[in-house]
């Protein structure tokens, strides 16, 4: 089964982890300094700005950082205490596990010194200091130690070797500025975004000569940007603060742009890209209730990491803004595919991958509001319930899925795509269909789309029935770290086949 019982004793460092922080107050600041981030090439020297910086300050003096090592994100804390406006945090705290010998190992967070080696610096433990401290003045942390890399709060592994990564000269500052809100009274509605070819729902609202977009950026769906309405013209400025992201783990801004030329430091020139702009400008037309952009100049808005430049993390260019028809009583959703059906090579539980194609449109290609869609898998002919003992995420068994459901495990959501782990063995084809709930409860249903394993009665099973089984799947955060259970972020996905093949594509886990 997927859940394996422990057969060895953890070792301490796994209980010494700090994956939850006590109860205190948490303040998220914007944090900016210099450091190594790690890559396949070696230690990349940078300069960050509006990462997020998480820190609890508990009543009994006791001060925790999350993910301490600015540009790696380990998912942990470390433990420092706060005296007479000084924060000390007493190193060789483990923060990470890894995976680089047969047996699991563990980073620790680290002060280390820089010493000449012969392909670029490298850091050593300090062996007579394990300390670094931040001074707490006017509720920002400010490092208190030599801000010229001398020193650094890094990451080694049990022998002491560098991991590549760390940071020094960091400040933790609150965000100069605060998100958008709504005036109280204003009404929201359900409006639909196209752009690049995808289409999903967000909140729209006036107030007056005042235009709000809110979830603009999916991960934060109560983050807004105002605009206003000029003429026959929808306005938003660029350079609005959205708020801290904890996906992408820094403070995201709503930025405007167009396409240019922008310098490259890695290329040494200039190549094509984005160039910020004051403002996008969206043609509104209060009858039809649309706002569009020009297509033809290709502006965008932009979700950025920080305002000073343009570091996109989502574009949406030459957007289209319309509201949404809720459709009266159930409609029927768009046929779904069953992408992929692959046996794990050699599993005892018969694992197999399964990746299936969810539409959120109607069979009229009208938009349909996912939170009322769900799915069911089926085996050979009966429905699949993804039950409690096999799926050890569930708090209940489940046979309809909801359309956004992940379990973090087995159960995985990419929008309009879904991966799925099923236990299951000799079977002779895999389905999947799309219901629609509608407010009254009414229901409809798609066509059960098949896969047949055994390339019948269609041939659409060829791929597995030609040795196409899979070896493992894998997710790559943009750390370089490779995780089997990716948490959200974006990740590479690399599916490895029996006839020694590969894929990879980019996915991101919301």
């Amino acid at each position: 089964m997927p859940a394996q019982a422990q057969t060895q004793e953890e070792p301490d460092w796994m209980s010494q982890m700090i994956t939850e922080a006590p109860e205190g107050r948490t303040v998220y600041y914007a944090v900016g300094g210099n450091g190594y981030s790690r890559s396949t090439v070696g230690p990349q020297a940078t300069t960050f700005n509006d990462e997020l910086g998480e820190v609890v300050f508990c009543d009994d003096g006791t001060v925790y950082f999350r993910n301490p090592i600015v540009l790696y994100d380990t998912d942990s804390y470390v433990k420092g205490t706060l005296d007479d406006g000084v924060v000390t945090l007493q190193l060789h705290q483990p923060v990470i596990p890894m995976y680089t010998s047969p047996e699991p190992s563990c980073g620790y967070a680290e002060r280390l010194v820089r010493k000449d080696g012969a392909d670029g610096p490298e850091y050593v433990v300090d062996e007579d200091n394990p300390e670094i401290k931040f001074v707490l003045r006017n509720d920002s942390l400010i490092w208190a130690e030599p801000i010229d890399g001398s020193v650094i709060l890094g990451i080694a592994d049990e022998r002491g070797e560098w991991f590549g990564c760390g940071n020094y000269a960091t400040t933790y500052a609150l965000p100069a500025e605060k998100p958008v809100e709504t005036p109280a009274g204003m009404v929201a509605e359900d409006w639909s975004l196209t752009c690049d070819g995808d289409t999903r729902l967000l909140k729209v609202g006036f107030s007056g000569s005042d235009v709000y977009i809110g979830g603009l950026w999916p991960s934060m769906p109560d983050a807004w940007v105002k605009g206003s309405v000029e003429g026959g013209k929808a306005v938003f400025p660029g350079g609005q603060y959205l708020g801290p992201d904890q996906m992408y783990a820094c403070h995201l801004y709503f930025m405007t742009a167009e396409p240019g030329k922008v310098w490259s430091e890695d290329w040494g020139e200039y190549v094509d890209g984005l160039v910020k702009t004051d403002r996008i400008e969206l043609t509104y037309d209060a009858e039809a209730r649309t706002m569009t952009a020009d297509a033809q100049d290709g502006s965008s808005m932009v979700i950025s990491r920080g305002k000073d430049s343009i570091r996109a993390i989502g574009e949406y260019a030459s957007p289209v803004f319309k509201v949404f028809v809720v459709p009266e009583g159930a409609v029927t959703p768009k046929n779904p595919e069953v992408a992929f059906c692959l046996p794990f090579e050699g599993d005892p539980d018969g694992k197999t991958f399964i990746e299936v194609m969810i539409p959120k449109f109607d069979v009229d290609d009208n938009l349909l509001d996912t939170a009322k869609l769900s799915y069911t898998i089926f085996v050979d002919d009966e429905p699949y319930t993804f039950t409690t003992d096999v799926y050890t995420q569930l708090s209940a068994d489940m046979t309809d899925i909801p359309y956004s459901f992940t379990d973090m495990t087995d159960i995985f959501n990419y929008d309009t795509y879904k991966d799925i782990n099923l236990y299951v063995k000799d079977f002779r084809k895999v389905g999947v269909c799309s219901t629609y709930t509608a407010a009254n409860g009414e229901t409809a249903h798609s066509d059960i789309a098949w896969y047949y394993v055994d390339d019948e009665p269609t041939g659409i099973g060829s791929a597995a029935a030609a040795g196409k089984s899979v070896v493992s799947v894998t997710y790559t955060d943009l750390s370089g770290r490779v995780t089997a259970k990716p948490a959200r972020g974006l990740y590479v996905k690399t599916v490895v086949y029996g006839d020694g093949t590969r894929e990879s594509t980019k996915v991101l886990v919301r």
